[in-house]
């Protein structure tokens, strides 16, 4: 698996509706213990990205993630400002 930049590592995949999931290798690369059939559906989630539904078939799958648009909100609320000192 990968995003617009290359392979993605320890992205979480499950099979829908089961306990039975695995993580990507260093490669983007899973495997699962058993084997998959046909028509199965995989869940994959990663942390800043949406989590996809993958319907399973007999081709390779090759699936790319999107990156999630964060958009954080706040006021804040300083005293002063601060000013470190060159050591040297």
């Amino acid at each position: 698996m990968s995003d617009n930049v290359g392979s993605l590592p320890g992205i979480n995949v499950v099979v829908k509706g089961t306990n039975i999931g695995t993580q990507t290798n260093f490669d983007g690369e899973f495997s699962f213990p058993t084997p998959l059939k046909k028509g199965d559906v995989l869940i994959v989630s990663f942390i800043g990205y949406i989590t996809k539904e993958v319907i399973v078939s007999e081709e390779p799958l090759t699936i790319t993630l999107i990156e999630k648009d964060i958009v954080l909100m706040g006021d804040v609320a300083v005293a002063k400002a601060y000013y470190s000192k060159p050591s040297f």
